[in-house]
This record gives structure tokens, C-alpha cells and sequence, in this order.
């Protein structure tokens, strides 16, 4: 059973060529989301605009840092390794259930938080598991990818929420309501768009399996 375990490989942590664009495109998307969220919860376009011109660099650090320490780190281990392994023995649907239960235990203080906080990050964290499970479908196993995407949710919430008393904090917490919004929308369209593979289960690429998918995810029914 264990050599059939979805093993953690450095190519995995590898940029992929054809991905290159996506990687780079990724952190704007999210930023966008991020800016208009802000415009809509009230907070002044030029407000946005001119904080950003001024601590950009600022920007760039919270990113790279979220990429490299969260999202590597984490990553490696929810789509990394467990995702791949529990869709082995249950249905992609269950999977995405239990791995989303898993991620937001891992993240149990949050929970005791009043609702103004929690639930945008229930909403948040649920588009990203479906978000993430559609990636590792469409494009393979490539934690570099996972990690770009789980940072660039991360990373203008803490750039925001470190720019003191220069937009007012309930803006910002009305902004990130409705960002959770937008990705939770997000994910339910990208689960509408999978509801043909939901109960189907991960069988890992092999030289003799030659069903197997190009991205390296083929698909046996449950």
C-alpha cells in the first residue's frame, strides 16, 4: 500500500514552461479582486491607488513571502499529498469535503472569531478548495502552481491589514466579505463545470497506464 502513496517529488516544486503565463497572471487576478472588493465596500479608488504607488514594494514582499512560506508549506500537504491520496479511495466530491474540513481545522482559531471575520474566510477557504481541485485536474500535480495560487489569495489581506490606520478597518473587513464572495462564486462555477467527474477517483500516471491523462491525472469510476 505505501509504494502506492502519491509521493512528494522536487520536480514538483518545479515551475512548469507551458504554465509561465499563469503563474504570472495569477497574483494580478488576485489583486483585482482585491481592488474591486475595496472599491465596492466603499473605500476610495484613489485612496486604493495611491497607497499602492507608495508601498508597492511592500506588495511584492507580502507576496513572494506567502508564495514561499504558506503556500509552499502548506500546499506540499493539502493538494500535495493529501488530496491526491484520499481521492485514490473516495469520490473527488468527498475528497474536496475532507480536505476542506482538514484545511480549516488546521486553522481552528479563526473559528472562534466573530462572524464579520469568519464567515468571509469560510467563504474564502471554501472557493480555494474547489478552486485548488480544479487546478490539480486541469493542469497536474505541480505544487509551485498550488502554492502561487494559495499565496496570491493571501497575500493583499495582509498587505491591507498592514497599512495602519490608512483605510478604516471596518471598510477593509467589509472589502474582505466581498472578496469571499467573489472566490466562493468562483468556485461554485468551476464545481458546476467539474459535476461530470465529482464521483470519480484519482489513478496516478504509470509507464503501463496508458489512459492516463496528459497532466498526469487520470480518472477511474467509483
Amino acid at each position: 500500500m505505501r509504494a502506492n502513496k502519491e509521493k512528494i517529488e522536487l520536480k514538483r516544486f518545479l515551475p512548469k514552461r507551458d504554465l509561465k503565463y499563469i503563474y504570472l497572471l495569477i497574483p494580478l487576478l488576485s489583486l483585482g479582486i482585491s481592488v474591486i472588493s475595496m472599491i465596492l465596500a466603499g473605500i476610495s479608488t484613489d485612496l486604493i491607488l495611491g497607497v499602492l504607488q507608495n508601498n508597492w514594494e511592500q506588495l511584492i514582499i507580502h507576496l513572494f513571502l506567502q508564495i514561499l512560506i504558506i503556500g509552499m508549506g502548506e500546499e506540499t500537504g493539502w493538494r500535495g499529498w493529501l488530496l491526491p491520496n484520499v481521492n485514490k479511495r473516495y469520490s473527488l466530491l468527498k475528497t474536496m469535503f475532507f480536505v476542506l474540513m482538514i484545511w480549516t481545522l488546521w486553522h481552528f482559531p479563526i473559528l472562534f472569531e466573530s462572524s464579520e471575520i469568519l464567515i468571509p474566510w469560510l467563504l474564502v477557504i471554501t472557493g480555494a478548495t474547489i478552486i485548488l481541485t480544479w487546478v490539480w485536474k486541469k493542469f497536474g500535480n505541480n505544487i509551485l502552481l498550488f502554492a502561487v495560487i494559495h499565496g496570491s489569495i493571501n497575500y493583499p489581506q495582509f498587505f491591507w491589514d498592514n497599512q495602519g490606520n490608512k483605510i478604516e478597518a471596518q471598510l477593509l473587513i467589509k472589502s474582505w466579505e466581498v472578496s469571499g464572495y467573489f472566490y466562493f462564486t468562483i468556485g461554485i462555477v468551476l464545481l458546476i463545470s467539474m459535476h461530470k467527474i465529482l464521483q470519480t477517483k484519482y489513478k496516478p500516471h504509470s509507464p503501463g497506464n496508458k489512459s492516463s491523462s496528459q497532466t498526469g491525472s487520470s480518472l477511474i469510476k467509483n
